[in-house]
């Protein structure tokens, strides 16, 4: 007997140990190998799922502002009021503004994919609710992925769509119940994945709050909906938020930021500042992305690329994702030097500064109010010195990444030195 419970005492303490080891290897807590566990198993089991449920984080406090109490609240805010039909006067002055900057919309595609989004950009453009009526049609019929850590997730596609379609009169009650309530689910699991301790933070932490943040704005005020999932949601993005702030750049490189999360925090920081009133927070939200972006601009090597810092792929070419990103930032921000940049990129690479599968987002992203700085070139950055420092830390006492430039012309030298002992991961400068 006494054997027995000797080798049982050897054997719980190897699967601890072995426990313990698998959380720090594969950077999860217990409570998700024990769920990965019963999942491979094939155990379901009510009871257990609830005892392993994490507690909620952010659950309790009052939330940072007042959720607008009108659609949208992520893009395009002066949209409310409109009724819906044909095209509002918002759009048809941006609409002005692209035609007097000689965009020609029609290269960006808002029409003409079977995408809920594209379908709604074109009811935006074109004042054509056909279109509007696709966009739902797709909504009611297309599965909503389930929220994960990569740069694949589209939540935000869904969230748009449906604060931006609150303003179409011709959506059913039952349609917009039915869709609001399959947001909500991936709302909740969402914030299941981020109460729990498994996700990292310049990992799938700041992705699944960029995502949730834009789906609570969303769905805040509708039937049915639990006002707590917005206060649990703020908690999550603000702690990201708090992150970016203290680094001021992307820790993993800007691969990394450009592929997987600036998209998403942007987009997120956009809903938050307009889809709150009476914010405290809002100032902070809008300068950690102003500082972001401005690493951007001054990491922009003499040859058209971005200095790499860590693990770094294809995107450091500035095509495909680094136009919305900062056409997103001009939007919130105001500041003209972004709009010197998306002139820029679009200098070098044309409509390919957007991917073509995103294009539709350019009539959304791109804000034709917010004017390139005067003496800049389009498609250049020469002179951008006469608005900019030479120099520049980014994420002082943490990051500590230095940035000195001679100029943003061709010829012009560009030196950096990272001096931060912390926030090292995956780099290789």
């Amino acid at each position: 007997c006494k054997g027995l419970i000797g080798l049982g005492l050897i054997a719980l303490v190897v699967v601890s140990a072995l426990g313990l080891w698998a959380t720090r290897h594969y950077d999860v807590s217990l409570r998700f190998l024990v769920e990965r566990a019963l999942e491979k198993a094939g155990v379901d089991n009510s009871s257990l799922e609830l005892m392993l449920k994490p507690p909620q984080r952010y659950g309790s406090g009052e939330l940072d502002g007042r959720v607008r109490s009108q659609h949208p609240r992520i893009l395009l805010p002066g949209l409310a009021g409109w009724d819906g039909v044909g095209m509002s006067s918002v759009m048809a002055e941006r609409l002005t503004l692209f035609g007097a900057a000689g965009v020609k919309l029609k290269n960006y595609a808002p029409c003409g994919r079977e995408h809920a989004m594209s379908y709604v950009v074109c009811w935006l453009t074109t004042g054509n609710s056909e279109e509007a009526r696709q966009a739902i049609d797709r909504l009611m019929k297309d599965e909503i992925p389930s929220p994960n850590t990569t740069n694949n997730s589209t939540a935000w596609e869904w969230a748009l769509a449906f604060d931006l379609l609150a303003l179409f009169p011709g959506m059913t009650q039952f349609e917009r119940k039915t869709i609001a309530g399959r947001l909500q689910e991936n709302l909740t699991a969402h914030l299941l994945l981020l109460d729990d301790e498994s996700v990292s933070l310049w990992h799938g932490r700041a992705t699944l709050a960029a995502q949730a943040w834009p789906l609570a704005m969303a769905l805040h005020g509708e039937p049915g909906y639990e006002p707590n999932l917005t206060l649990r949601a703020q908690g999550h993005f603000r702690q990201a938020i708090g992150a970016l702030s203290l680094t001021e750049a992307w820790p993993e490189g800007y691969n990394y930021w450009i592929n997987s999360r600036g998209l998403g925090m942007a987009l997120a920081a956009s809903a938050y500042v307009n889809g709150l009133e009476a914010s405290q927070f809002a100032l902070n939200v809008r300068q950690a992305m102003r500082r972001v972006g401005l690493w951007t601009v001054y990491a922009t090597w003499p040859d058209h690329r971005i200095e790499g810092l860590g693990d770094e792929g294809p995107r450091v070419d500035l095509k495909d994702e680094t136009r919305r990103v900062i056409d997103l930032i001009a939007q919130l921000t105001g500041d003209s030097i972004f709009a010197s940049y998306s002139s820029y990129v679009e200098g070098l690479h044309r409509v390919e500064g957007y991917y073509r599968g995103y294009r539709w987002s350019f009539a959304l992203f791109n804000d034709p109010s917010v004017p390139p700085l005067p003496g800049i070139a389009a498609g250049s950055l020469v002179g951008l010195e006469r608005y900019l420092p030479l120099t520049e830390l980014f994420g002082a006492g943490t990051f500590n990444l230095l940035i000195a430039r001679t100029g943003w012309g061709p010829d012009d030298t560009l030196i950096t030195l990272r001096s931060g002992h912390t926030f090292t991961h995956h780099g290789h400068y």
